[in-house]
């Protein structure tokens, strides 16, 4: 598939399923509407990416190297959503909500290292929902008593649970944490990444097979997600085909399947 077809596919599928990220949806489960915030927000890196590939192609190859950084959230949060589905949606989604008062309570205690001044009232109220869920999130290797992230596994963990349970293919685990991997390197200090910029040849070349990978792998990783916001709620019929349609393309451009 090339830069035009991708272009198409992408326009395509961002006027069809521009409904379902808009909304309102009536939501089937309390994964609805955590899957709902998450298709609008990888729902716009997607426009972003499309729209970066729209530039001139002297300017586009520009731009590769960071739509791969991009590509990476929506694989993070794809596998996420079908992760919690897997472990069971509503307990999941109840477990991932709570933790939003560990991170206001971290960003409490950021603010106070920085001397910055906060509100008496809004602390304790901070801190007394922290009080309330802090023991599900114990974890005595973390300085604060508390895990990192509210899934307490990675993402690669993740992908394995999925493969185990053969939600997830071999061929395409393959496939998909390969692209991970390479996306990792561009969002850290990476010697692999930073070689690339050392040789003008090596530079156009890489970052014009990045700005094709991640309009592939970013389209791909969006559809699922869009299948599992339909799935969790009464979505209209229109978002349901264009998932379908989409998907049905996508399929005959990896050497994978990727979509159930």
């Amino acid at each position: 598939m090339n830069l035009k077809n991708l272009q198409e596919l992408i326009n395509k599928f961002i006027d069809g399923t521009n409904q379902l990220a808009r909304g309102p949806l009536k939501y089937t489960s309390k994964l609805g509407p955590i899957a709902h915030g998450a298709f609008r927000r990888d729902y716009l890196t997607l426009e972003t990416i499309y729209l970066l590939s729209k530039e001139p192609t002297e300017r586009f190859t520009v731009f590769g190297n960071s739509c791969m950084d991009l590509f990476r959230r929506t694989f993070e949060d794809m596998i996420a959503l079908e992760y919690m589905s897997f472990k069971g949606g509503d307990q999941m989604a109840n477990k991932f909500m709570a933790f939003k008062a560990v991170e206001a309570m971290r960003d409490i205690n950021y603010l106070k290292k920085a001397s910055y001044p906060i509100d008496p009232k809004f602390e304790k109220e901070i801190t007394e929902d922290f009080e309330k869920v802090k023991k599900r999130f114990a974890d005595k290797r973390s300085p604060d008593g508390v895990r990192r992230d509210w899934a307490g596994v990675d993402v690669e963990t993740m992908v394995q649970e999925l493969l185990t349970a053969n939600i997830i293919k071999a061929d395409e685990s393959r496939v998909l944490l390969q692209t991970y991997q390479a996306s990792c390197y561009k969002n850290h200090f990476s010697p692999t990444d930073i070689h690339a910029f050392l040789n003008d040849k090596l530079f156009e070349f890489s970052n014009k097979t990045d700005m094709e990978q991640s309009m592939l792998f970013t389209l791909s990783s969006v559809t699922k997600m869009a299948a599992r916001l339909i799935a969790e709620s009464e979505a209209d019929l229109q978002g349901l085909e264009t998932v379908k349609e989409t998907w049905k393309t996508l399929l005959s451009a990896h050497e994978t399947k990727i979509l159930d």
